[in-house]
């Protein structure tokens, strides 16, 4: 439908009157609608798909009837996390993993095996210690001014100044997703491979998940819970925000709806598709144009004649980092469910399903032909875009205080912003920010 005969249908729609209004139904989007309702606030959740959850996401296989993640696995064990599940009905129980030996190394651009380097046994240590640094780091990107010449140093320097080149095959494998390490600003590397995450490592802290091994129970739940005040398979046509009102247009199964709200809450990627019906301010346009997103797939596949205990990590063969050369796969891993394993791939340009298939095929073929795992076909069983992922800006606007302008927005027009791209790729760490920003909301 065109915009303009969109927009005066929408005149004629039904009207909603809302506290808030929510765009975006993943991790930071579900939890803010959870708790404003919790706290009295009436609330509408927007979701352009047609379920909650984003990138949490259950695989039953139709041969097992097992379950396995193809998104996120587990949670940090926190009083936000208990008590969100809790409310909601969800047991869970310490993540204590599935049987799988200990991973293969190859080098995926010519399938053969290559030796993991030594890590030395201070590496941990060693790089919590520079993590101290930067305490702030913890609660979103509240950067000082000057912002540390560290931050924004690519991680390759910031690794060779501190002797953490061997720390590089560990961050593949926490940072998927992210594109070349090696060139990021150090800041995502400190923002992804946290403080509390280090703590949690070398402490023995716990992580949580569920107990039905279906981590989608959570958000089904919750768009139990929020019954109609949650929107599924809708499309922002347009939104409108004046010094009293915000004015949202949406498309939905059912037709255009038009929602009266006080404050509009945006959780989605802030990439100009997304941002497209906001009638941004040139503020506003400036620094969202100056984030880049990284591309990310997910997926399972059937291997015949792979044992499935078997793992086998993508490690670069080149000294001293190790660093994969992208686009490619991150890994094929054991899922836990006989006949199926993960597979994970990361490109820095966006890629089509076709391509990306394609270049799956393409991976595990070298794979074989090298002698790293035994004959086999290639099935595809399921695969996910988690793109746009790992939105970032360049080490020039880190610098010259682009997050001190981005976090000057909450609240600007009506406007609040949560998410990974105010904070971090972390569930756990989401529904903490979704904490300090309510009283903003409320």
């Amino acid at each position: 439908m065109p915009l303009g005969a969109a927009e005066a249908s929408a005149s004629q729609a039904p009207t909603r009157k809302r506290d808030v209004c929510i765009v975006g139904g993943g991790a930071s989007g579900t939890y803010t609608a959870m708790r404003l309702r919790q706290l009295g606030k009436s609330v509408l959740l927007v979701e352009r798909s047609d379920r909650l959850g984003g990138h949490t996401e259950t695989h039953r296989d139709p041969v097992t009837g097992d379950t396995t993640e193809i998104g996120v696995v587990l949670w940090r064990d926190l009083p936000a996390v208990r008590g969100y599940f809790k409310r909601l009905g969800v047991p869970v129980e310490v993540f204590s993993g599935h049987e799988s030996k200990p991973p293969k190394y190859a080098d995926f651009r010519t399938g053969a095996p290559v030796n993991a380097p030594a890590s030395p046994p201070d590496l941990m240590t060693s790089y919590f210690k520079v993590l101290k640094k930067y305490p702030y780091l913890a609660t979103g990107y509240d950067l000082p001014d000057p912002v540390p010449a560290e931050l924004y140093m690519p991680f390759a320097k910031f690794a060779a100044k501190h002797g953490l080149e061997a720390l590089v095959p560990l961050l593949v494998r926490v940072m998927m997703g992210f594109g070349d390490l090696l060139t990021l600003p150090t800041l995502y590397v400190m923002k992804s491979f946290d403080i509390d995450m280090v703590s949690r490592l070398l402490n023995g802290g716990s992580f949580l998940t569920t107990k039905s091994g279906n981590n989608s129970e959570l958000y089904e739940k919750a768009a139990t819970h929020l019954d109609d005040d949650v929107l599924l398979n809708a499309e922002l046509i347009r939104v409108n925000r004046s010094r009293d009102l915000v004015t949202i247009r949406v498309g939905t199964p059912q037709g255009l709806q038009t929602i009266l709200a006080k404050k509009i809450v945006f959780t989605a990627p802030p990439t100009q598709r997304n941002l497209a019906p906001f009638d941004l301010d040139r503020t506003e346009r400036t620094l969202f144009s100056r984030f880049r997103p990284h591309f990310y797939y997910t997926g399972l596949v059937r291997l015949p004649g792979v044992p499935d205990t078997m793992t086998v990590q993508n490690l670069g063969s080149t000294p001293p980092f190790h660093m994969p050369a992208l686009p490619a796969l991150y890994h094929i891993q054991s899922s836990g469910v006989p006949g199926l394993h993960h597979v994970k791939y990361g490109s820095t340009v966006p890629l089509t399903y076709r391509q990306v298939r394609a270049n799956i095929h393409a991976d595990i073929k070298r794979l074989v032909a090298a002698g790293t795992i035994p004959a086999t076909t290639v099935k595809l069983s399921t695969l996910k875009s988690h793109s746009p992922y790992g939105m970032s800006v360049s080490a020039d606007d880190i610098a010259n205080g682009f997050y001190r302008r981005l976090n000057a927005l909450q609240g600007r027009n009506r406007t609040f912003y949560n998410g990974a791209a105010f904070h971090a790729h972390d569930s756990s760490l989401l529904w903490q920010f979704t904490e300090r920003l309510l009283p903003n909301l409320t």
